[in-house]
């Protein structure tokens, strides 16, 4: 994809830590104007919040680099917002 066509899509935006108290709220908001499958919550652990289950959810380890590219890639992601612990 060139670089005009990346600037000027609705960006993929990846949220680690997704599972906790900020990540689910973020996730709601920006899901609303990128729309849900946009935007992908991941965590180490599933998220007993529901608003986690309308749009994709990822298992990721953020202290797996590889795991955690391999997300990026395969998603497609442009932005990550991280409310990880590690």
């Amino acid at each position: 994809m060139r670089l005009s066509q990346r600037i000027l899509r609705t960006p993929k935006v990846l949220i680690t830590g997704g599972g906790g108290q900020l990540g689910p709220g973020l996730a709601r908001l920006l899901r609303e104007q990128y729309g849900h499958e946009n935007v992908v919550l991941s965590d180490v652990r599933k998220p007993n919040n529901p608003e986690a289950y309308n749009g994709p959810w990822k298992y990721a380890d953020v202290t797996d680099y590889k795991g955690l590219e391999q997300i990026i890639v395969e998603q497609d992601i442009d932005w990550v917002v991280s409310y990880s612990k590690s």
